[in-house]
């Protein structure tokens, strides 16, 4: 079993037509997936039985500020204009699955003494595909 390195693990971002580039900057990557559960129980049992209900993900992206990134003005031009934006998960440079996505939030920090950064997160929409 081979080990994944956290730095290589990327999200990249629909540019423009076909073209996907890396958000800049990146520190840490996170990939939250959820189910809602439906109760089956009946009135014959003592114990609740559950089943799957809809599906849901959510990423929350932390990175260094780049001044002129591109993936970084991708994201922020999407939210502007309340367009969902097309991500795709990479791990060791492969494309792994893709998705669209809504920014819900993008949060800036600039200390003082300290790096620039930032902290972004997106609502999947429709779920994740394979590339």
């Amino acid at each position: 079993m081979a080990f994944v390195k956290g730095s290589d693990v990327l999200l990249y971002v629909n540019n423009t037509g076909s073209i996907y580039t890396v958000v800049g900057g990146q520190r840490d990557f996170g990939l939250t997936k959820t189910a809602d559960l439906i109760e089956t129980t009946n009135k014959s049992v003592e114990s609740k039985t559950y089943d799957y209900g809809k599906l849901d993900s959510t990423l929350t992206l932390d990175s260094v500020f780049v001044e002129g990134d591109v993936g970084f003005a991708a994201l922020d031009a999407a939210q502007a204009a309340k367009t969902s934006i097309l991500v795709r998960h990479y791990v060791n440079g492969a494309a792994i699955k893709q998705a669209s996505a809504i920014v819900t939030s993008i949060n800036l920090q600039a200390p003082d003494n300290d790096n620039y950064t930032g902290s972004i997160d997106l609502q999947i929409t429709g779920g994740w595909s394979s590339v």
